[in-house]
């Protein structure tokens, strides 16, 4: 039993070190930890706040609050961030992202989402700052929006 935050990113370094590959390393630059510390129960210095991305939103979930950031530089397609307190609304029904008594906490979210990607997002593929996608992307208009009409995923169909 773990009651810590996980992140499914974290499955491929557990897996590599319980089949012993202890050099096993993700392509890209990755916040993955081996939950196996944490599995065994053994106290370890673990984050509090688990980040994700899915092209357009980048958000933080920490045990309290999730935050979604989303891209405002698509002109065409205006996006709204989200706030929610998650242990008044665990169901993530209320968005708090306008309420003034939030803001600090927006803040603070929103300044470490941009830290977190700054450290862990390769530039190439950095789809934020005008990078390719990996493969396919679900609205490719809105890159093309963002980016110009010549942005393409790196391998398109892959």
């Amino acid at each position: 039993m773990c009651d810590e935050l996980v992140s499914q990113i974290d499955l491929f370094p557990t897996l590599a070190a319980m089949t012993g590959v202890a050099d096993a390393r993700p392509s890209l630059p990755s916040s993955a930890r081996d939950l196996g510390p944490a599995l065994r129960g053994e106290m370890q210095d673990w984050p509090d706040a688990i980040f994700f991305e899915q092209e357009e939103t980048r958000a933080i979930r920490t045990r309290e609050w999730l935050y979604a950031m989303r891209f405002q530089n698509a002109g065409s397609y205006p996006m709204t961030d989200e706030l929610y307190h998650l242990a008044n609304d665990p169901l993530e029904r209320t968005n708090l992202i306008e309420l003034p008594e939030h803001a600090a906490t927006a803040d603070g979210l929103r300044d470490r989402i941009s830290s977190f990607f700054d450290t862990h997002s390769e530039q190439r593929f950095d789809l934020w700052r005008g990078g390719s996608a990996k493969s396919n992307v679900t609205c490719d208009k809105l890159w093309k929006d963002a980016w110009g009409e010549d942005w393409a995923p790196e391998f398109p169909g892959a």
